[in-house]
């Protein structure tokens, strides 16, 4: 390749999954490289320090890796972009220059931001698989305590950026639990999730913990979530009152405006029994005028 290449795409559909991407003897020299995009490959630590330092001009980075574990951006100055898919058990992020950051991975791996103090927007999606669906109803298995921990940990990395976009359902569980949610500075919220009770109670208490929220994107999208069944057992085997779990607690509808008219809006979708995909924006200005926008896909989904 071209040192004076700017742009990168690779995609590597490789059989073996201990197969390095770049081999260990192989040096890296990018010095024009400004957008990366690794995808469907196996990189090791090693490997991907070699090519953050040969790249140093380096704006843009994609990762849809293999094996990476820990992956240390504190050398990369240019850097502003990252878009990371992980599922391995275990993976640490150090990007303390990075503005937008796109973070995907599994609940069966724990993703950890040590360092994203640059951050001005953030989208979040962490998959909760149906395999592990069933575990969530046994308290002493762990797992949804852990992952709570592990979504809070990961969210104080993120109450100050502007932007956010999230895709969470297991968040509901930590709000009827009672664990304390950080404070928010962001400005625009977008919510990219199915339609269900279980949902409410996140949802509120986000808003409810970011005062300078101006605008609010609903995505209603239909995904793969937990059975809300699983998460009702744990929170009986946890002790708590499960006939109105999903109803958030002193939630005031009075005011913000704002808050209030989206929350309006998203309870009575969680009690129909269809309703319309597509996207639903809300916001507010400086005067305190509301504006609502629909751009749905004309596509009804109904409850089973």
């Amino acid at each position: 390749m071209s040192r004076n290449t700017e742009k990168l795409s690779l995609e590597l559909l490789l059989e073996s999954a201990t197969i390095d991407t770049i081999p260990r003897l192989a040096t890296v020299s990018w010095t024009s490289l400004k957008t990366l995009s690794l995808r469907f490959c196996v990189l090791s630590d090693e490997s991907c320090a070699k090519i953050l330092s040969g790249s140093p001009l380096l704006e843009c980075l994609t990762l849809y890796c293999g094996k990476l574990e820990r992956l240390d951006l504190s050398k990369s100055l240019r850097l502003k972009s990252l878009d990371v898919e992980s599922w391995e058990p275990v993976m640490q992020i150090v990007a303390p220059h990075i503005h937008f950051l796109r973070l995907t991975h599994s609940d069966e791996s724990k993703c950890s931001l040590v360092d994203v103090t640059s951050l001005t927007e953030a989208s979040l999606n962490i998959h909760c698989s149906k395999r592990l669906g069933f575990l969530f109803d046994d308290p002493e298995t762990g797992l949804a305590d852990s992952l709570q921990v592990m979504i809070l940990e990961t969210l104080v990395k993120l109450h100050n950026v502007e932007k956010l976009t999230l895709s969470l359902q297991i968040l509901s569980l930590a709000v009827v639990c009672g664990v304390t949610f950080p404070t928010f500075k962001v400005e625009a919220l977008t919510i990219e999730t199915d339609i269900y009770p279980s949902i409410i109670p996140s949802i509120a208490k986000l808003l409810q913990n970011s005062p300078g929220l101006k605008k609010i994107k609903l995505n209603i999208v239909d995904c793969n979530i937990l059975d809300e069944c699983c998460l009702t057992n744990y929170l009986y085997c946890k002790g708590f009152e499960t006939r109105e779990c999903w109803k958030p607690k002193d939630l005031d509808l009075s005011e913000p405006k704002l808050m209030t008219s989206f929350m309006k809006f998203l309870l009575k979708k969680s009690e129909a029994d269809w309703y319309m995909a597509g996207s639903y924006t809300f916001s507010q200005n400086n005067n305190c005028e509301l504006s609502f926008v629909i751009d749905s896909t004309q596509e009804c989904i109904f409850r089973c």
